[in-house]
């Protein structure tokens, strides 16, 4: 599979310790779908992409595994399960979504049902 620039590649040049660059960037990975859930991720090919040894590969594997993001089963691999959201981050992310997705529902409407919306509100 080769190696797709991600969006903190394009950062002004910083020293990042290389466990925390592979982690952002497989977790970047992970949350877009590029690793789908429950096909192996090889340590190997991740650390010859980026240029990286293989501990900072590990490193990050066991805090994604802390996250949630991966599981990593003795002598099977590393692997996203196959739901990475647990079900309270995904009802934070329908409370951090659901004020915008209204306001662009209200904001969508013909004259008449927004004349209608105004008459059915109290003013204060």
């Amino acid at each position: 599979m080769p190696y797709t620039p991600l969006v903190f590649d394009a950062a002004p040049a910083q020293l990042v310790p290389a466990k925390d660059w592979a982690l952002a960037g497989i977790r970047a990975r992970i949350y877009s779908g590029e690793f789908q859930p429950g096909v192996k991720l090889s340590i190997d090919s991740l650390a010859t992409e980026p240029g990286v040894s293989r501990t900072p590969i590990r490193d990050a594997f066991g805090q994604l595994e802390r996250e949630g993001l991966v599981t990593i089963t003795s002598r099977v691999g590393v692997r996203p399960p196959p739901y990475p959201f647990k079900a309270e981050d995904i009802a934070r992310m329908k409370e951090a979504i659901e004020p915008l997705m209204a306001r662009w529902a209200a904001e969508r409407p013909s004259a008449v049902q927004r004349a209608g919306y105004r008459d059915a509100v109290p003013s204060p």
